[in-house]
């Protein structure tokens, strides 16, 4: 395991591996559902989606059912390295990854998907 983050509600944590999976563990129900992302999640956090990146220059969003909800390319910028951090704010609407030397800012509109 690389990384992980717990839910909103504190009822569930996902945890990022080194072949690339993702597993959402819910605390009560024993409940798994694992995901795979398209490189090794060191970057993950769970607000609204859950938010994964890594050293491959894609940055996705996952519904914890595990169906990807939105994904961005940046493999061919070379000004972005690999993606080593990311957070929420309080509410789970806006995220925050951090990258070789700037920030990304997310905000998560619910009225356009």
């Amino acid at each position: 395991m690389v990384s992980i983050s717990a839910s909103p509600d504190g009822q569930s944590i996902v945890s990022g591996h080194l072949d690339g999976s993702m597993v959402t563990f819910n605390l009560e129900t024993k409940a798994r559902v694992k995901l795979k992302h398209s490189s090794i999640p060191y970057a993950l956090a769970w607000g609204s989606h859950i938010l994964a990146a890594g050293n491959d220059g894609k940055i996705a969003f996952y519904e914890p059912s595990g169906d990807c909800f939105q994904r961005f390319d940046y493999s061919k910028d070379d000004k972005v390295k690999e993606f080593t951090c990311a957070a929420f704010n309080s509410t789970g609407e806006t995220a925050v990854i951090g990258n070789f030397n700037r920030f990304y800012v997310y905000n998560f509109n619910s009225k356009r998907p």
